[in-house]
């Protein structure tokens, strides 16, 4: 009977990841590619198969985000010591930012494009075991956990240490004094009975041995609960608070602890209902002080309503008590998603969309764009204050490159990083609208249309359809 480490050993593979860096200039280019290393495991599926990516004929595996977060077209290889050079090819099939988590999978049909052994590929699959996330939260108790790995790219190395907390009141995760390298993340951790209690994700750079794992309860929880996209939206309370000072609770009249609402997301879950200024008591149960802070059963510290794992472990409808006027009232909300096109606060995961148009490239405004040296900081300033005003709820479209050579280049307008308005009166909204419109353009030139507009913050052209749309011929 194999041992429980070598049980684990037989779930681990290397993961090994294809990324190219685009040209900002032309997001048709690339400058360079790189690849890189991590580690997964295989796992058992059971708290994913009501997804809407689950079949029983895929297998699945859970690796870091960070991993895997550049993947060309969300494709990554993984491969077992015994395999030497051959990898499986497996897909990227959801990301979970806020736990830095991903799941991959590998179905029958997939096609390996670095298998070299004549060996079929079905033959090492069937030999990858599964491991089991332990579905219970974990307490900061001091005990000795294990990872295995693939840290700089040595082979199924074993790291060993203590789990020695919890991470910080917002951002949850297990506190490892152990030392966590590179190749190391998205390793399974686990305890000395052999539950794999998180997944390996980061080291504390400015001091040694400091590491932490995403607690496994989270993710099983998260998938249950509150899955609904590829690109994993975390739900969210949507409002901030501020302390309630013994001034404030006197002129207010207020009975009893919490913290006041400072600012409500337009979006958030209790838009319409909870208004700043107002006091709020307990969420699900657990009561507030006066920083907005509750006690955590899990670590005998407090924690904020934000708190990644405190917000999985909650029902689906959540009880709010709360203060206004001195009125006491109550409400039951499900957090929820708040989603940002532009300032997210990690790296937006999702294929660069791009149209190109006779001489114009049009993109979705994103993250990278945005702090691209490239960018005028006069557009750059405009743009953030079109995103500023949407609250970051729109996708918002550019002109990104114009070619300078073309018959559109010699007008004063529009210029590059330009938001798009319309397309020939035809109002843009994301880049949907984009392609629509200019694929009713490439009709109307064949319905032997003459004109066409194009509308962006710096004003209104028109243009001949046939000019825009003909390509020079390179000289020999």
């Amino acid at each position: 009977m194999l041992s429980k480490m070598e049980k684990l050993r037989h779930c681990i593979l290397q993961v090994n990841v294809i990324c190219s860096e685009p040209d900002d200039q032309d997001p048709r280019k690339v400058l360079d590619v790189n690849e890189y290393t991590g580690t997964c495991f295989r796992i058992n599926p059971s708290f994913l198969s009501e997804l809407p990516f689950y079949t029983l004929d895929k297998i699945f595996f859970v690796t870091n985000f960070h991993v895997c977060d550049d993947a060309d077209d969300r494709i990554v290889h993984l491969r077992t010591a015994p395999m030497g050079k051959s990898m499986f090819t497996a897909y990227v099939e959801a990301v979970v930012p806020k736990l830095d988590i991903a799941i991959l999978s590998i179905s029958p049909e997939t096609e390996h494009d670095r298998w070299f052994l004549a060996e079929s590929p079905n033959d090492y699959l069937n030999n990858i075991k599964s491991a089991e996330l332990c579905p219970t939260r974990i307490s900061s108790k001091t005990r000795k956990v294990s990872t295995i790995g693939f840290p700089q790219g040595l082979e199924n190395q074993v790291s060993s240490g203590w789990l020695a907390g919890r991470g910080s009141d917002e951002e949850e995760m297990l506190q490892l004094n152990m030392s966590i390298n590179s190749g190391n993340s998205g390793g399974p951790l686990f305890d000395d009975k052999g539950r794999v209690i998180g997944i390996c994700t980061s080291t504390l750079g400015c001091a040694e041995a400091i590491a932490f794992a995403v607690p496994a309860y989270c993710v099983i929880n998260y998938f249950l609960k509150f899955y609904t996209a590829p690109y994993g939206y975390f739900p969210v309370w949507g409002f901030s608070l501020l302390p309630m000072t013994n001034a404030y609770k006197k002129v207010h009249k207020i009975q009893g602890t919490g913290a006041v609402v400072n600012d409500v997301h337009p979006n958030s879950c209790v838009n319409g209902t909870i208004k700043s200024g107002d006091v709020i008591h307990s969420v699900g149960g657990h009561e507030l002080d006066m920083f907005g802070l509750m006690k955590d059963s899990t670590r005998g510290s407090k924690i904020t309503i934000d708190n990644t794992e405190f917000i999985m472990s909650l029902e689906p409808k959540v009880k709010i008590v709360y203060s206004r006027k001195g009125r006491k009232c109550k409400m039951k909300v499900s957090p929820r998603p708040l989603r940002h096109k532009v300032t997210d606060n990690y790296k937006e995961w999702c294929p660069r969309k791009v149209v190109e148009f006779g001489p114009f490239i049009f993109q979705n405004l994103s993250t990278n764009l945005m702090t691209s040296d490239e960018m005028p900081t006069c557009k750059n300033i405009k743009l953030l204050g079109i995103v500023q005003q949407s609250k970051s709820m729109r996708e918002i479209v550019i002109i990104s490159k114009i070619d300078p050579n073309s018959y559109v280049a010699s007008f004063e307008k529009p210029e590059e990083y330009d938001e798009l308005i319309s397309i020939n009166r035809t109002k843009i909204k994301s880049m949907d609208d984009v392609k629509k419109a200019c694929d009713a353009v490439k009709q109307m030139q064949k319905d032997g249309e003459k004109y066409f507009s194009i509308k962006t913050t710096s004003g209104e052209m028109w243009f001949t359809i046939n000019k825009v749309l003909t390509k020079k011929r390179k000289r020999k």
